[in-house]
């Protein structure tokens, strides 16, 4: 919305043909267009080594537009993944997904996996699945720091959280949403649909709580390493993002959250 005037919100998509060119449109006149080059479902940012460009176009009807050519970097970082049991033995034929590659990759024997078409800068959130029980494990790193990465399967975890203001009294009667923004950041793609139906049958995606007389609410189904999103506030009050939650692989946690206001 500018002003007073209120525009639609339009996703438009084209696959480049023989001369590597794609077309878009119809587009409605004096629309503002983000036009992004993107690989397999995943959009990447300025900045990332691949091509996304702000671009106000401002076109009347029947006019044309040609865009500078969009240069994908189509190798991007690696990363080694190591996969094992609780007892320190290579888990083989593990499923490891990172947000954003169409399929997750399967370790061999040895527990080794290696990730590549990785975004070219900052982190990744890497999850590994053994591919019939329901052991998880997770970890969020930078390839250029850490190349190699080793993540050890277990069951869910339970977390109990308590939530306190900064003077350290705890927040009652309030209402909490917990949820994987790694999943919602990606809802509808490939990579999505894949990972969710690992997830869902045995481990929390999305789901809302409400903190006790002590200002705490149990969580159940976490994924050791997995960074999780929590907001809310006291009830009939806005909603407020906390710090990420990342659970730890100890059964039972205890965990405190600090409410900003």
């Amino acid at each position: 919305m500018k002003g007073n005037q209120r525009f639609p919100f339009m996703m438009l998509s084209a696959e480049t043909d023989a001369q590597g060119i794609a077309r878009l449109g119809p587009l409605p006149p004096r629309v503002d267009c983000d036009l992004t080059a993107s690989r397999d479902c995943w959009d990447y940012a300025v900045g990332d080594g691949w091509w996304s460009r702000g671009v106000p176009l401002n076109l009347q009807p029947g006019q044309q537009l040609r865009m500078p050519p969009a240069v994908l970097d189509l190798v991007g970082r690696s990363l080694e993944v190591t996969v094992k049991d609780t007892e320190d033995r290579p888990m083989g034929g593990a499923e490891v997904y990172v947000c954003g590659l169409a399929a997750p990759v399967l370790t061999n024997e040895a527990g080794r996996a290696v990730l590549s078409h990785l975004p070219l800068k900052g982190t990744v959130t890497v999850i590994a699945a053994d591919a019939t029980r329901p052991l998880f494990g997770a970890s969020t790193v930078d390839p250029d720091a850490t190349p190699a990465v080793t993540l050890v399967l277990g069951p869910p975890v339970s977390v109990n959280v308590t939530i306190q203001r900064r003077s350290g009294e705890t927040l009652v009667d309030s209402e909490w949403q917990v949820w994987l923004p790694e999943l919602v950041m990606h809802q509808g793609s490939p990579e999505f649909r894949a990972l969710e139906r690992r997830l869902l049958p045995h481990t929390l995606v999305d789901a809302k709580f409400t903190a006790d007389a002590h200002g705490r609410f149990a969580l159940q189904g976490l994924v050791a390493g997995l960074p999780y999103g929590v907001r809310g506030g006291p009830k009939g009050s806005g909603l407020l993002s906390l710090e990420p939650l990342v659970p730890g692989s100890q059964p039972n946690q205890e965990v405190v959250l600090t409410y900003p206001r």
